[in-house]
This record gives structure tokens, C-alpha cells and sequence, in this order.
């Protein structure tokens, strides 16, 4: 480290203490990212203060790995399809979609909307010491949409009764509630 003539020692002062911090002659390494260390002699009665000098350097995190493999192709009527990925770190993994008309994301579901290619993306974050890292997939989803179940209210006279399935009828002698 820098000194000057009086032997003294000029200490480093971090610019970016989320990244690195300063304490004596030793700098920390907190987190991956650009580390910006400055020095400055102090002011005294024989010398005037210093230039700031201004060293930085890029602090590289550990790499990670992510196993993401959905199915290559998922059936319409299914509606929903259970996904799961792991990171080596343990950590959790999350999951989105940019083919939002074609099918959603929530939580660990891919949601199916209708027939096309969904490219899925699962994502760890990373840590202070590992790196993000994230891998895309794309679900071809086909086949024929699944049936809408749905409830009719049928009645006769002060009767009635509700009917459900993909295309409700009336028992004889009922007629739909309006």
C-alpha cells in the first residue's frame, strides 16, 4: 500500500461497501461485483492531503449449475403441467414465461392456454458468492383443448336442480332458469 514520506501508512477506504469493504491494510471481499478501493494521505502539518487514488477491480462469483428439463411436449387438456429445476446451490429457482399468450406461470405451474411453442425460463438468483444462473426450455403444447364443465340451473314449477358437464341438459320436464 501507498505511503508516505513520514512512513506513515495511507489506509484504503472502499467506494463500494456492498462489494468489498476496508479495514486497516486488508480489504474484504463481500460479493460479486466491481470493488472500488480509494487512497488518500491525510493532511498534516509538514504535507498537504493527497490526490484520491483510485483502484477498482472486478470480484468474480463462483459459477452454478441448474438442471431444468420440462417434458418437450404437453397436451392441451392437461391444462396445467408441474415444473421443477434444481441449482447446485440449493437455492430457489424460479420460472417465467415471454409466451404469455400461449401459456403462464405461477409459482412451480406452467399454465397451457392454447396449442404453439412456450419457452419457459427457470432462474436462481445466485448469492453473494455464486453467480445467477438461469436455463430456457420450450414446452410444444398440443392436442385439443379440454372441455369447459358448466352448471345450468333447471326448473319446473317451484323445483329446480343444477346440472353440470360439458354440455348440461335438462332432465325431462325441466326447463333452463333464465
Amino acid at each position: 500500500f501507498p505511503s508516505h514520506d513520514n512512513g506513515g501508512y495511507v489506509f484504503p477506504q472502499s467506494a463500494t461497501p456492498a462489494t468489498c469493504t476496508a479495514s486497516g491494510l486488508f480489504v474484504k471481499l463481500e460479493s460479486g461485483g466491481k470493488c472500488t478501493i480509494t487512497f488518500q494521505s491525510k493532511e498534516t502539518s509538514e504535507f498537504v492531503a493527497s490526490d484520491i487514488y483510485e483502484v477498482s477491480f472486478e470480484i468474480v462469483r463462483d459459477p452454478q449449475t441448474i438442471t431444468f428439463t420440462p417434458p418437450t411436449t404437453a397436451n392441451l387438456a392437461s391444462r396445467t403441467v408441474a415444473l421443477s429445476a434444481t441449482a447446485s446451490s440449493g437455492g430457489a429457482v424460479t420460472y417465467a414465461t415471454t409466451s404469455t399468450g400461449i401459456c403462464s406461470v405461477t409459482g412451480s405451474t406452467l399454465n397451457l392456454l392454447m396449442r404453439g411453442n412456450c419457452a419457459i425460463t427457470a432462474t436462481q438468483a445466485g448469492t453473494a458468492t455464486l453467480a445467477p444462473i438461469s436455463a430456457t426450455a420450450t414446452v410444444m403444447i398440443a392436442g385439443p383443448a379440454a372441455a369447459t364443465k358448466k352448471t345450468i340451473t333447471c326448473v319446473r314449477g317451484n323445483k329446480s336442480k343444477k346440472v353440470s358437464g360439458t354440455n348440461p341438459k335438462c332432465p325431462t320436464g325441466y326447463k333452463v332458469k333464465r
